[in-house]
């Protein structure tokens, strides 16, 4: 199916051929048929008459199905988030019920809004829809995002070195699709400084040593995994 939801040319190839294919059944009907006018064979032309509607029938049910399976495609590409959108109305409903009460307590804000909570994370988990919360997690740049580097010993219990410290932002995937990685801090290998991994890359960010040297130094998957990059404002964090 092209953008806009017609059939694509794909599907005007198949059908031409199913014309081409019918054409050349029918024409080898017809050659049957007159050798059985002149043989003069009754039972003969009885037998050609029934294969060659069961021949037309199967051609009709074919192109039937190609067009069930194109209406098919079409809807699917169409209603491909109904499910999911449907879960997301109560989220709103409760959202636009809590912007109606016109003097609301704390207690009662907070109540509504962890409600809402709830709501969003039962949409959530009914389609697979899953955190990424890599805390003490060996890093891994396809589903993590490294924004700084800090000592392994600045927290309790310590973490080893290429571990996860602390989760800036939550990460999500779903099934086994990441949708955005989890913002990291991650612990320092030994002996190694941020200075010394920025030198690296600075010298040599697109060889395939560099990515490697900078694995070890665990900088920004930007680095090492260009194809996971997500904007991040660190506004309100305390470094």
């Amino acid at each position: 199916m092209d953008g806009n939801g017609s059939p694509a040319s794909g599907s005007n190839a198949d059908a031409a051929v199913w014309e081409h294919d019918s054409s050349a059944v029918s024409a080898d009907f017809e050659g049957l048929r007159r050798f059985a006018e002149g043989a003069d064979n009754e039972a003969l032309r009885a037998q050609l008459r029934a294969a060659q509607e069961q021949v037309l029938r199967g051609l009709a049910d074919l192109e039937n199905l190609r067009k069930r399976t194109a209406n098919e495609v079409t809807n699917a590409h169409k209603y491909a988030v109904e499910s999911f959108a449907e879960s997301l109305v109560p989220v709103l409903d409760s959202l636009e019920l809590s912007l109606k009460v016109d003097k609301a307590s704390v207690d009662s804000l907070r109540e509504g809004a962890e409600a809402t909570l709830r709501l969003l994370q039962t949409a959530f988990s009914r389609h697979r829809l899953v955190t990424i919360e890599p805390v003490g997690e060996r890093f891994d740049p396809k589903k993590h995002q490294a924004i700084s580097m800090v000592p392994g010993t600045s927290v309790h219990p310590p973490v080893p070195p290429n571990h996860v410290v602390a989760v800036l932002q939550k990460g999500y995937l779903i099934h086994d699709r990441v949708i955005r990685p989890a913002l990291v801090t991650v612990a320092r290998p030994d002996g190694v400084s941020r200075r010394g991994c920025q030198s690296v890359a600075a010298s040599d960010r697109h060889s395939r040593a560099s990515r490697v040297r900078l694995s070890d130094c665990v900088l920004s998957p930007q680095l090492v995994n260009p194809a996971r990059r997500h904007h991040f404002n660190p506004r309100g964090f305390q470094w």
